[in-house]
């Protein structure tokens, strides 16, 4: 079967992240005998010269399934709001100007919101969760007229209603083919000074009240090997003679025996490469940080998203002021170059604790970034959706929408306590934040849940 796979992510802020997930799928698909070709939106900068390469490939490839790629629904910044939806659904729209074929959606974005963007969207299938399977699935099911029923995770329409496949984790990631490396164009990445992502394992056991990764990759770790890690380092590195790479896990540092082990094949294998990864700063030590630089870390987002002890326990964080300050000293001491993101605005979030947070960071080991963003993005079945009072919810799009983009935010928070924030971080080069939220409140004219009415619509 002939299958066009689309790259519909556009986002370049701060850096274009390469798909991942849809040159894993399109692996699968060639091992079982599929022509493909990948159109790869990133890198494409008007709608004309879109829809002419969307137009030539359909006229020349005749694909017979389409499938959608989606990285994320929107940006997760209230105060600088991107939502992608709406222009996704636009570029499906003009394709099925083109083609009859059907069309299949899968990617993290889309699995938070499985039924909903498929009927946002238009599209007749759906893989929610991990796809390397049952893409291949559904291929040979529309190739040979089979049933839909045995394909975990497939989403679709039937009889009147949406047929939803429970989702299911692949066991073994061993046997998995590595990622297709050849059919994405990653010298442009490395050139907006992006990378290539590279997973060491999937699933996460941290418990944060807002994340959606144990829901979607599992409460439990199902790691490769650090040989299997450092082979797809080695293919990637020869194929484009890149050494940039980033490792893609939501943390890299957990388990600890395993990123270390992997650290350690890099070193031994004597591979000379530059990465990058997510990290927790529990288990952080002084060994662990230059075993990491000696492998090749230049950087490392640590992932503390808030900093008073106060919102550091109602957030789920599981540590301590104490572990980010040790593992701020560690990376520094090793020359890991350190970013923090402070997600202000989660549960009972008040004043006291943003001034809590700031103060504590005063005090520690400088990271070399510090960026404050407002606002908390909820997504369904995580512990946040469940929490949030009603009071406390902001919806972007109609009350009780969430595919829309749909935040937390404290109802008790004003615009003083933005400011406050503004002024507080201009007193640090390296400490940032976004748009003044209250801007783009009044300029889109939003309106929040019930009973709280400072952005209610004049």
């Amino acid at each position: 079967m002939r299958i066009l796979l689309i790259n519909t992510n556009q986002e370049r802020w701060p850096i274009p992240a390469a798909p991942i997930g849809l040159s894993l799928v399109a692996s699968s698909l060639r091992k079982a005998g599929h022509e493909l070709r990948v159109v790869d939106r990133m890198f494409l900068f008007s709608k004309k010269e879109e829809q002419n390469i969307f137009t030539d490939t359909i006229r020349e490839f005749k694909p017979e399934l389409i499938g959608i790629s989606i990285r994320n629904i929107d940006n997760t910044c209230m105060s600088a709001l991107r939502y992608y939806l709406p222009e996704i659904k636009e570029v499906v729209a003009f394709l099925k100007t083109l083609t009859d074929v059907p069309f299949v959606v899968g990617g993290p974005g889309y699995s938070l919101f499985p039924v909903d963007a498929l009927k946002y969207l238009g599209i007749e299938f759906g893989v929610q969760g991990e796809g390397e399977i049952a893409c291949v699935q559904l291929a040979q099911a529309l190739g040979q007229g089979g049933s839909f029923d045995h394909i975990a995770g497939l989403v679709y329409e039937a009889n009147g209603s949406y047929q939803v496949n429970p989702p299911t984790l692949i066991p073994d990631l061993e046997r998995m083919e590595p990622p297709a490396f050849d059919l994405l164009d990653y010298k442009k990445y490395v050139q907006k000074k992006s990378y290539i992502g590279l997973q060491t394992k999937r699933g996460c056991a941290f418990k944060c009240v807002y994340c959606e990764h144990p829901r979607l990759d599992g409460k439990n770790y199902r790691l490769k090997s650090p040989q299997r890690v450092v082979d797809e380092i080695l293919v990637a590195k020869k194929f484009w003679n890149l050494d940039y790479f980033f490792f893609v896990d939501s943390v890299f540092n957990f388990p600890t025996d395993h990123a270390c082990a992997i650290c350690e094949d890099i070193i031994r294998k004597d591979v000379k490469i530059k990465w990058y990864a997510n990290v927790n700063p529990v288990g952080i030590s002084d060994e662990m940080a230059f075993l990491m630089a000696r492998s090749g870390c230049i950087g490392a987002d640590v992932g503390i998203d808030v900093a008073s002890e106060e919102m550091l326990e109602r957030m789920g964080k599981g540590f301590t002021q104490a572990d980010i300050a040790k593992a701020s000293a560690c990376y520094r001491r090793a020359g890991i170059a350190t970013s923090f993101q402070l997600l202000l605005g989660g549960p009972e979030e008040t004043r006291e604790t943003i001034i809590d947070g700031f103060r504590f960071l005063e005090t520690m080991p400088q990271p070399d970034n510090i960026l404050t963003v407002f606002g908390i993005r909820i997504y369904p079945e995580t512990p946040l959706f469940h929490i949030a009072k009603q009071e406390d919810v902001v919806f972007m799009g109609e009350p009780g929408d969430y595919l829309s983009p749909t935040f937390h935010f404290p109802h008790n928070l004003t615009q003083d306590d933005f400011l406050m924030t503004e002024n507080w971080c201009k007193k640090y080069p390296h400490w940032s934040t976004p748009l003044d939220p209250w801007q783009y409140f009044n300029v889109m004219r939003v309106t929040r849940a019930p009973k709280f009415g400072k952005f209610k619509i004049s």
